[in-house]
């Protein structure tokens, strides 16, 4: 068979589609065609992501779980409910990344983000052009299974190295 007739046969789904229907099942909607060309995906973590908020009792309601895979260029969040975004965090402009410290909100192994650019996709899981939100957000991701400070040490090496090649 040819690559026209390959062409022929094939089923294309809608523009808009869903990227999965089985509403029981949870894939992992993070894709290495979603880096940067020449970004490296490294390894990923189990956490809980806070919303910011003022009230420790609003950011705890709002919870959401998912993973956090380390990149060479970004932080990717990819939250487990398939209908809220994946963020991208790229590192050049994160401003703060570090243990989170707070007398107000006691979380353990959290780290804290501070950027003032990130990137969504897939919202609503469905396929589309990338959002990219240019305001300062941060961002507060607890740790289930990993050691804070190897994480924090593994994202401060990238750091550095990403923003010596933008030099």
């Amino acid at each position: 068979m040819d690559w026209c007739e390959f062409l022929k046969y094939s089923y294309c789904p809608p523009q808009n589609a869903p990227i999965f229907t089985n509403s029981s099942a949870t894939p992992n909607r993070f894709s290495l065609i979603h880096l940067n060309f020449g970004e490296i995906y490294i390894e990923d973590f189990a956490i809980n992501y806070y919303p910011e908020s003022r009230r420790e009792d609003e950011m705890k309601a709002n919870k959401q779980q998912g993973r956090l895979k380390l990149c060479s260029e970004t932080l990717v969040f990819v939250p487990q409910d398939s209908f809220l975004p994946v963020i991208k965090i790229p590192y050049k402009f994160c401003s703060k990344l570090e243990k989170w410290k707070s007398d107000e909100f006691k979380l353990s192994q959290t780290i804290y983000i501070n950027c003032s650019q990130v990137v969504q996709l897939l919202e609503n899981n469905v396929i589309g052009p990338y959002q990219i939100i240019k305001q300062s957000k941060s961002y507060l991701f607890q740790l289930l299974h990993q050691d804070l400070t190897m994480v924090l040490q593994k994202i401060g090496r990238l750091n550095g190295i990403c923003r010596l090649q933008l030099g």
